[in-house]
């Protein structure tokens, strides 16, 4: 006699189905976006020259409301550039860190820069590095 209708078991083999679908698909979704060799670019990708070393960060205001400075740029390029600040309690603690960007600074150029702090502990000091510089 039947004892009424019964939800079919899962399989394991549906699960591993399931599991190979899923890493077929996103290796060829991976795949797709890498279509190209590692090393080569495409005929629409700039070269980007990174200009660091070439690059002067100062920094000219410290308070409990952020850090401001120059940034000078010594290269022959215009560059964009990103700097980074560490502000820092009385004990040489990192309290917080920001960021700001100045973008378009000629050869010779020195540009200013301002990054906000919004902690609520004391800064004594500040401290800034240049995350990046790229040419234009």
């Amino acid at each position: 006699m039947s004892e009424g209708w019964q939800a079919p078991k899962k399989s394991s083999t549906r699960r591993g189905v399931f599991a190979l679908v899923i890493i077929i698909g996103t290796l060829f979704v991976v795949g797709y976006t890498q279509s190209r060799p590692i090393g080569q670019r495409s005929q629409d990708e700039p070269v980007v020259e990174i200009l660091e070393e070439q690059m002067s960060v100062e920094v000219t205001g410290c308070t409990d409301d952020g850090a401001s400075g120059t940034v000078t740029n010594h290269s022959s390029q215009t560059v964009d550039v990103y700097i980074e600040t560490n502000y820092l309690d009385s004990a040489g603690v990192i309290l917080d860190d920001g960021i700001d960007n100045v973008r378009g600074i000629r050869p010779g150029e020195t540009a200013d820069w301002d990054a906000g702090y919004f902690g609520d502990k004391d800064v004594a000091r500040c401290r800034a590095t240049l995350s990046s510089a790229y040419a234009q």
